[in-house]
């Protein structure tokens, strides 16, 4: 007598609905996380402007221009350019504001919450919604 091993129908279709559901829950949870690190990315990024800007004073007197941003570190601050958001910098009388602004037709563009990170010389950091509404404290 023979033996046919095998899974049945319907205990395929029930790892499959287990599957699903875990799919379902598991997904947004795992793009919050990835959101939430590219926001870091971002903020990090405008710390290390800030610091930059500094050393940069000492050096040459003045804040870097904004057309110094990505210039190697001896003749500018040497930042690269953002995957997820674009960076920006203004230089004003005896300040500057660096801004990280979600990039378009980018993957963080579903982040409707922090869609705009700013810093100025004074060390003061904001966020904003895609509105323009503040959200400096969610973000």
């Amino acid at each position: 007598m023979s033996c046919i091993k095998g899974y049945s129908l319907i205990e395929l279709l029930l790892a499959l609905s287990i599957a699903g559901m875990i799919m379902a829950f598991a997904i947004p949870s795992w793009e919050q996380a990835v959101m939430k690190s590219r926001r870091n990315e971002a903020i990090t990024t405008l710390n290390h402007i800030a610091a930059q800007q500094e050393l940069f004073r000492i050096h040459h007197r003045r804040y870097a221009l904004g057309t110094e941003l990505h210039k190697p570190q001896i003749i500018g601050l040497g930042i690269p350019d953002g995957t997820h958001y674009e960076i920006t910098l203004e230089t004003i009388d005896d300040g500057y504001f660096a801004t990280a602004k979600v990039r378009a037709g980018g993957a963080q563009q579903q982040d409707k919450y922090c869609w705009i990170f700013r810093i100025d010389a004074h060390g003061q950091r904001s966020a904003n919604h895609l509105d323009g509404s503040e959200s400096t404290e969610g973000c």
